[in-house]
């Protein structure tokens, strides 16, 4: 076996031998049984590390000397020498889709081996994308080079190879699942529309659309993408329902390989409860995070409603996450009403894939402490975490375990109360039962600088000036300066809630050890 450069070398030769006469001078059986094969050669032949690097360190494309993309351009020219021979020959020079498919082969494998470029890479996609479109055309004119499904997967591996590239930038990723999505709907359509029978179901399956939807998700969270990419999640989904009622009314079957599932659904929510986190802020308002919230719901609504798949406990997390983020009294109750919903089919059924997990329980007792219709009414966050606390010790379901984000929380609602002398000092002193709770349970958590910089907010706001609060000062001052937690911002709240007495014994007593 010959070595690899040797190799090279031998094929360059054979090429330019054809590339540099002129069509029509070598003979037709020669012309149809050499470019071909040179095609194929090309399309295979190894690309080295040494190719990638020398590919990647050129700024002029014409004068690369190796690579993927060196081959790639050397077989669009013997396509076209091949093009050219079918009209200067005096016989027919036919052109299959084999052909086109070891061209798509090679941009593909630019794209993907070796390839450190994320401009390259992405160039080379989209020619491959360009050339599969144009045998599309020429199939539907002419009746030639229908594109089987060895292109259409090419053409997708090529941009699968770009993802992988471009995995850790969320905005050029938002990119190849765009260029992703326009191929896979253009699919769809001539799949629907009967223009290419190559294109099916088995080409066209769930997971296909989910490693896109995917990508559309992960996308989501940048400014950048923001609504465009959860507005082509849903375009995913609705290209999914039409091409399953296709191929309902074709096979007279509910089954089908395309029909969106549990997971389909799951995208779209994911893509919609992280919608809060990508404006920035001169759009972060509550009436952009109340459209969040609608939507996420209106969704689940669907899915639970009307659809033939079950919402499962990622598709609860979601919606619950989204309507608590809203931070309203209509969506903070029906992400509270939600959560009393699965606690109650766990109940029925002993189904613990039905159980609240902790973070849907966080997010639904921290929206209830903060909501400002509730602030000051802490029974309703306390009456949730009773709950979660009870399923958690009752049935020794660790998914629904409380952490120190749910006792703090707790903490935050009673923190605020508003009333009577009376009414404050009785919540004071619920917090600090809920401190003590997580204190005797340190198998649910430490108690943080966050914790402790809501009980001294609960000092000031509760506790009139004396001396019971400037005792509760001190002991959280005390816990604070053992766990390491004298932070600027605790500091700041010390001398909020102490006396200007206690405050400088505390601080003198630092400043001395």
């Amino acid at each position: 076996v010959l070595p690899i450069h040797r190799q090279k070398a031998y094929l360059e030769s054979l090429t330019n031998e054809i590339l540099l006469s002129e069509p029509g001078s070598l003979p037709p059986a020669q012309i149809r049984d050499t470019i071909p094969r040179l095609m194929d050669a090309w399309a295979c032949h190894p690309i080295t590390t040494a190719d990638a690097i020398l590919q990647s360190a050129s700024t002029n494309p014409t004068m690369i000397k190796g690579g993927g993309l060196q081959y790639s351009l050397t077989i669009e020219k013997l396509l076209k020498r091949l093009i050219d021979e079918r009209y200067a020959s005096p016989e027919e020079i036919a052109i299959h889709t084999q052909e086109y498919n070891a061209l798509l082969t090679s941009w593909a494998r630019t794209s993907t081996e070796h390839c450190r470029d994320v401009e390259v890479a992405m160039a080379s996609a989209i020619r491959a994308t360009s050339i599969l479109v144009q045998m599309q055309e020429m199939y539907e004119t002419q009746g030639t080079t229908q594109p089987d499904e060895i292109s259409f997967r090419t053409v997708l591996s090529a941009w699968g190879g770009v993802a992988v590239l471009v995995s850790s930038d969320s905005t050029q990723l938002y990119h190849v699942a765009s260029h992703l999505q326009s191929i896979l709907e253009w699919m769809v359509d001539l799949c629907i529309n009967g223009k290419n029978l190559e294109v099916n179901t088995v080409l066209l399956d769930r997971e296909l659309f989910h490693s896109v939807m995917a990508l559309m998700s992960k996308a989501s969270v940048t400014k950048y993408a923001g609504i465009r990419s959860i507005e082509q999640c849903e375009r995913m989904l609705h290209k999914m329902e039409l091409l399953s009622e296709y191929e309902r009314n074709r096979l007279k079957s509910a089954n089908n390989t395309v029909s969106p599932d549990t997971n389909t659904y799951n995208f779209v929510l994911q893509a919609w409860s992280k919608a809060d986190t990508i404006a920035d802020s001169s759009t972060t308002s509550i009436l952009n995070r109340q459209v969040v919230a609608n939507r996420a719901y209106q969704i689940f609504h669907y899915m639970e409603r009307f659809s033939h798949v079950e919402p499962n406990q990622k598709s609860y997390s979601c919606v619950i996450h989204a309507l608590a983020k809203s931070g309203t009294k209509e969506h903070v109750m029906k992400a509270s009403d939600i959560i009393l919903k699965m606690e109650n089919r766990f109940l029925q059924t002993g189904r613990t894939d039905m159980l609240p997990t902790t973070m849907c329980y966080n997010n639904v007792i921290n929206s209830l402490a903060k909501c400002k219709d509730f602030r000051g009414i802490p029974h309703l966050a306390t009456k949730v975490f009773q709950r979660m606390k009870r399923l958690y010790e009752d049935y020794d379901a660790d998914v629904c375990k409380p952490d120190v984000f749910t006792y703090t929380s707790v903490i935050s609602a009673y923190a605020f109360v508003s009333g009577n002398k009376n009414l404050k000092r009785k919540s004071f002193y619920m917090a600090m039962d809920q401190w003590k709770d997580l204190k005797s349970n340190p198998n649910l958590g430490f108690a943080n600088q966050v914790t402790y910089g809501t009980l001294l907010r609960a000092c000031a706001n509760l506790l009139p000036e004396s001396t019971e609060r400037d005792e509760a000062v001190r002991l959280f001052f005390e816990e604070c300066k053992v766990n390491g937690f004298l932070t600027p911002r605790i500091v700041d709240q010390v001398q909020t809630a102490a006396s200007t007495a206690l405050y400088q014994e505390l601080m003198a007593s630092c400043t001395t050890n």
